[in-house]
C-alpha cells in the first residue's frame, strides 16, 4: 500500500512540476521603449492623428466609399456608427473596436472604409506616436 501511495505521489509531483513556467526577468523596460509602445489620447499630443486629407474631407471620403446596406435604406434606419481604433506611427489602423453599430454589418462596412487609406499619425515633441481615435459616422438617409 505504501508503494502505491508513494508511486501516486511521485506521478502527481512530476506532473505539477512539468507544468510550471520558467519566467526570465530581463529587468525593467527602458524609458525609450515604453514611449515607443505607449498609446496616447488625443488631448495628450501636440498634433492629433487625422485622416490623410484632413478630418474635414474624411466624411466626404466615407460618403463616397461607404456602401449602405439595402435593409438600412428599406427600413429607413438612421443613427450613428462609432468606431474606436489606434492610429499607428506609420498611419495604419489597429485594434479597431465597434462601439455602436446599426446592425446589418454597418460597423464592419465602416471599418472597411476607414482602412482603405493610411492616416496621418499623431505627433508629440516632433515624433510620430501611436494614438487613439474615436470616429462617429451618421447615417441619415
Amino acid at each position: 500500500m505504501k508503494k502505491i501511495i508513494t508511486a501516486a505521489f511521485l506521478i502527481i509531483a512530476s506532473f505539477s512540476y512539468s507544468q510550471t513556467e520558467n519566467i526570465i526577468d530581463s529587468g525593467p523596460i527602458p524609458q525609450a521603449e515604453k514611449e515607443d509602445i505607449k498609446i496616447y489620447e488625443r488631448n495628450e499630443v501636440e498634433v492629433p492623428a487625422e485622416f490623410k486629407d484632413s478630418n474635414a474631407k474624411m466624411n466626404q471620403f466615407i460618403n463616397e466609399n461607404f456602401v449602405v446596406p439595402k435593409e438600412i435604406t428599406e427600413k429607413i434606419i438612421k443613427g450613428d456608427i462609432i468606431l474606436s481604433f489606434i492610429v499607428e506611427k506609420d498611419g495604419t489602423l489597429t485594434s479597431i473596436k465597434k462601439i455602436k453599430d446599426l446592425g446589418y454589418s454597418t460597423g464592419k462596412e465602416l471599418e472597411r472604409v476607414v482602412k482603405l487609406d493610411k492616416w496621418r499619425p499623431a505627433e508629440l515633441n516632433g515624433k510620430r506616436v501611436r494614438s487613439t481615435f474615436n470616429l462617429t459616422y451618421t447615417i441619415n438617409k
